[in-house]
């Protein structure tokens, strides 16, 4: 695309501009047998060879940046390879000869765990190799982009201990009892609060935070007995309001007291209800009994069972049934 070209070509420019020397505009220009390690900045453990008469270096550097700071930093010193030549004419009639198949001396990349390259904005590592001694065509400066790695997810115990609390916190409610204007009793309840985010690997910033919620049983409802005192009901609150804590007043009720003589009076009175039968007097029960034979004899309109139709008027059982009752009647008259 147009606009990652032109800032591949800002890059390699600034590069150019910030690490440029005498030394390294001869290599620039493509002048032959020029040393071009001794003018660049290359890593102290990387040992490059000098040309000679011989033997003859293309060098190019390799230059990590930072695409995710503003300033495009170095992230680490510049590193170099070399492609070797070698003379197998003589000082007056040379014939240069390329040795290497490839950009010589290993790359030491950024921590990948760190950092993220990004070939769209990065030179290609494969780029071409000068093929003689006085070929230009090649890239002198690679400049190779990276992006700082993101990890998503990260919780409170991911973090060190200064971050903690950008990820998690403890939210205390106080319940204070109270008998008038005294503190009876002090209760509390702990909310555990917690989010995750984003990390930047490089330089340890969170971001991209997930919304607040609460773990557990956070402020829950309960209810609180003290002696002497009724037990009171306090509800649940939402920890997400008040994530710095909050104290709650509760009034307390005192217990009515009951006088223990009324306590075993109340208790012998049940006692005694509970144990006393009442039986029928056989004065009683005989007038039951009269009464009950009066009321089947007189019924003298009943149906019968299998037909449904009334029974016929029985003279004989009527004169029974009266006698009885006269009877019944004569044997209370009597007792009495």
């Amino acid at each position: 695309m147009p606009h990652i070209q032109l800032k591949k070509q800002t890059i390699r420019l600034a590069a150019i501009l910030a690490a440029f020397s005498f030394t390294d505009l001869a290599v620039a220009s493509g002048l032959v047998g020029s040393d071009f390690v001794k003018g660049n900045s290359i890593r102290a453990d990387v040992v490059m060879p000098t040309s000679t008469d011989t033997d003859k270096y293309k060098v190019r550097t390799i230059r990590f940046i930072d695409e995710d700071i503003k300033s495009w930093p170095q992230i680490q010193p510049n590193q170099a390879q070399f492609v070797h030549f070698h003379n197998d004419g003589t000082a007056d009639k040379p014939n240069w000869r390329r040795v290497s198949t490839e950009w010589e001396t290993p790359v030491n990349f950024p921590d990948d765990k760190k950092y993220e390259f990004d070939p769209k904005q990065s030179e290609d590592i494969k780029e071409r190799m000068p093929s003689t001694i006085k070929d230009l065509r090649y890239y002198n400066h690679l400049n190779f982009v990276y992006k700082h790695r993101k990890t998503e997810g990260i919780t409170a115990s991911m973090v060190a201990d200064n971050q903690k609390s950008e990820l998690e916190r403890r939210a205390v409610r106080t319940i204070q009892l109270l008998d008038g204007k005294k503190v009876v009793a002090s209760k509390t309840q702990t909310a555990t609060i917690a989010r995750s985010a984003t990390k930047d690997e490089v330089t340890g910033e969170l971001s991209d935070f997930t919304p607040w919620k609460v773990e557990g049983a956070g402020w829950h409802a309960d209810s609180y007995k003290e002696d002497g005192y009724q037990t009171v009901y306090v509800p649940a609150k939402n920890a997400l309001l008040s994530m710095n804590g909050r104290t709650e007043q509760v009034a307390l009720e005192k217990e009515v007291a009951v006088p223990e003589d009324e306590l075993e009076l109340a208790s012998e009175e049940a006692v005694d209800t509970a144990d006393e039968v009442v039986a029928p007097t056989p004065e009683v029960a005989e007038e039951e009994l009269a009464e009950t034979a009066a009321e089947e004899i007189l019924h003298i309109g009943h149906r019968q069972p299998d037909t449904g139709r009334k029974a016929a008027f029985n003279v004989t059982l009527l004169v029974s049934g009266l006698a009885m009752v006269v009877a019944g009647f004569g044997f209370l008259f009597f007792r009495r």
